[in-house]
């Protein structure tokens, strides 16, 4: 005997609802973070063209925002003005061309891309050497970043730039790696468009040398240089973008075969979906196929 059609109609319903509850749940891949080593201990800067001057002035700003981008990356020319854009005196911005197939290849950006920060996505966004940005909303959460970043720089002030010679007075910065970055503008021919604070030099100081002849390095004289000083080691990131690109470890991680997007399990999310659907639609199967073949009645004597 064929089942009522109302019993039809309620198993047809049962699966549409299923299908409908598994199809609009939403799949959360978690970011990670892991302890790090390193961390951002003080940011200094002043401009180039002091060095023709007897004396320069340090300014130590409120935020460093480092922008890791790339001439290939084509959301990176989306993201770059709204970067710059952020830049004044309270905010220092370093655009790292830390790509090797870039026109302006610095090998420190690399170092800090792939080492000291452990990121796989271009572009991507540092704040204060401790919060990521990652993914579409990057540039929309920069200032949402800043506002909750609190800084407490602190450890360059035996630093002196007299007569175009950087000093160090009295020491107290062993233990530490000190980067000097020379920030300028810079014209990109690949996306006919000026990248406003790329770096174009990075050196590492020696923190036990007492001083440096800067004057013999041909500074750019509208380029500002940024000294970094940070404790070794890779840095501890927390993911500050409410739309973050994919799921990645940041600290511990492996190098990565590939520089930009990387999916390592593909076959991941479908797998789940396709259990849990299963999961979810055997009961309503079941009954389906009880109605659709029900046991034969026993004869009556």
């Amino acid at each position: 005997m064929p089942p009522p059609p109302n019993m039809s109609r309620a198993t047809g319903a049962a699966v549409a609802l299923a299908l409908m509850f598994i199809l609009q749940t939403p799949v959360v891949i978690a970011q990670t973070t892991q302890e790090g080593t390193g961390e951002v201990v003080d940011v200094m800067m002043f401009d180039a063209a002091c060095l023709n001057e007897s004396r320069c002035d340090l300014t130590r700003p409120d935020h460093l925002v480092e922008y890791f981008a790339a001439d290939w990356c084509e959301p990176c020319y989306e993201v770059s003005p709204l970067v710059n854009s952020v830049s004044s005196t309270e905010v220092l911005v370093i655009q790292h061309p830390s790509s090797p197939a870039d026109e302006a290849y610095v090998s420190l950006s690399n170092q800090r891309f792939e080492q000291d920060y452990r990121l796989v996505f271009y572009p991507s966004i540092v704040v204060d050497g401790a919060a990521l940005l990652t993914g579409s909303r990057q540039a929309l959460d920069l200032n949402t970043a800043l506002n909750n970043s609190t800084t407490e720089w602190g450890g360059m002030e035996s630093i002196r730039v007299e007569n175009g010679t950087l000093s160090i007075e009295g020491g107290g910065l062993e233990g530490h790696r000190l980067t000097m970055w020379v920030t300028q503008p810079t014209l990109n021919t690949a996306g006919n468009l000026t990248h406003t604070h790329l770096a174009s030099r990075a050196l590492t100081l020696n923190t036990s040398q007492g001083t440096l002849n800067l004057t013999n390095l041909s500074l750019p004289s509208n380029g500002t240089v940024v000294l970094v000083l940070e404790s070794e080691g890779p840095k501890r990131l927390t993911v500050a973008s409410l739309a973050p690109t994919g799921s990645m470890d940041l600290i511990g991680a492996e190098e990565p075969e590939d520089i930009g997007a990387r999916d390592d399990a593909p076959w991941l999310l479908p797998a789940l979906v396709g259990t849990a659907l299963v999961i979810a639609l055997a009961p309503a199967m079941l009954m389906h196929r009880r109605l659709m073949n029900p046991e034969p009645l026993g004869e009556s004597e």
